[in-house]
């Protein structure tokens, strides 16, 4: 804060200021804290704060002002994310849709009803178009997901000095077998609860929301099991009734997609609103440093 003489400015402070910006002081420059705390001190105003509340900061998270400008908007990637998965909740209620339709046909040539070349040559066509576009989309959401994912955790490695892994995880626990099935939810969890912890010490304020990190990840990994096993009735189908019950797994697929978009979103949109906010408050800093 070069140019600003603290120690004078804050003499100027009455005794609620000074009380607002030392409960704040976590999104404050030091050497503004420093000096409020001083000009406290010489007005007996700390006298009944614990001791060491005034020097012991919390060792694990970066001041606000060593932080500003290290940080990185992560709101517009949130946005494209959840826009990408609204497309392919839609795309696969298509699909199961879709399914549904070719259930009924695959019903009818069970029971012996006619049903032409052109019809069954149609479904088939239908199911394998809707299929790759579900297909595509779910890779297209899951690419901008990863890189929304690993932008949070870039910013959380500025703001935390300790942090679980390393920054490369974000990207590898999705990819690496079995580490698979819990780093990437141990690093969400990691990410909400340490951002709660900075709201706090930086005297923020955000609106309580369920997290629903609990439940995403297990319909995530549920989804993933009925996937690989529709994937493989696929491969394997080879009579009507097979491809019935196939066409079953992808309904209950489809329905499981569905239903892990929606607490994706609101996962992510929760989340959002706590990151950017931390955010906020760094470029704050930079704004009254230019000033």
């Amino acid at each position: 804060m070069t140019g600003y003489n603290w120690e004078n400015i804050v003499k100027g402070y009455d005794n609620e200021e000074l009380e607002r910006i030392f409960r704040e002081r976590y999104k404050e420059p030091k050497i503004k804290v420093a000096a409020v705390v001083k000009e406290m001190q010489n007005r007996d105003l700390l006298k009944h704060k614990p001791e060491n509340s005034i020097s012991k900061l919390e060792s694990d998270f970066v001041d606000v002002d060593e932080v500003a400008g290290k940080t990185k908007s992560n709101l517009r990637r949130s946005d494209l994310v959840v826009l990408a998965i609204a497309v392919v909740c839609l795309l696969h209620v298509l699909s199961g849709i879709s399914s549904y339709l070719q259930y009924d046909l695959l019903h009818r040539i069970v029971e012996g009803k006619h049903v032409s070349y052109e019809e069954a040559s149609n479904s088939d066509t239908r199911v394998l178009v809707v299929s790759i576009l579900s297909l595509g989309f779910y890779l297209i959401s899951s690419i901008v997901f990863i890189t929304w994912f690993y932008r949070a955790y870039l910013n959380l490695h500025e703001r935390v000095k300790n942090v679980e892994f390393s920054k490369g995880w974000a990207i590898g626990a999705w990819f690496v077998p079995i580490i698979s099935f819990l780093r990437p939810f141990n690093i969400m969890v990691e990410l909400n609860t340490k951002t709660d912890i900075l709201i706090d010490k930086r005297g923020l304020t955000v609106s309580k929301k369920p997290d629903y990190i609990t439940v995403w990840w297990i319909i995530f990994i549920v989804s993933v099991i009925i996937g690989r096993v529709a994937m493989e009735l696929t491969e394997s189908a080879d009579s009507v009734n097979d491809y019935i019950f196939m066409t079953v797994v992808s309904i209950v697929s489809s329905l499981l997609v569905i239903v892990l978009g929606f607490f994706t979103i609101k996962m992510i949109r929760n989340f959002a609103r706590k990151e950017e906010l931390l955010f906020e408050s760094e470029r704050d800093v930079i704004r009254t440093t230019v000033k």
